[in-house]
């Protein structure tokens, strides 16, 4: 297409754009339905704006957040961050294989 210039010229960027978009509408639309949902429930517009007082709590501590995990190092954290991960182990030592009777 030759009127697009820029980044949007290429296609690869143009499906990724949409699909950011497509992606943001949705935690959108998310967010004023589960408002709505507890206006529902409960009758009180104190519950709705809780619910996007929690929702919006993690967007004020992120840049804080941020600047916290540039200046630690990754080293020491990379281990712990894949144990805190990982399914809890149900039997911490493999069952024994019985020897078959003669």
């Amino acid at each position: 297409m030759p009127f697009l210039r820029g980044p949007f010229a290429d296609p690869r960027f143009r499906r990724l754009r949409a699909g950011q978009s497509l992606s943001s509408f949705g935690d959108t639309v998310l967010y004023l339905t589960l408002g709505i949902w507890a206006n529902a429930l409960t009758g009180s517009n104190a519950a709705a704006g809780g619910v996007f007082l929690a929702l919006g709590i993690p967007a004020l501590f992120a840049p804080a957040a941020g600047h916290l995990a540039d200046r630690v190092r990754r080293r020491p954290r990379a281990p712990r961050s894949s144990w805190c991960a990982r399914p809890p182990n149900r039997s911490p030592t493999p069952p024994r294989r019985r020897r078959p009777s003669a």
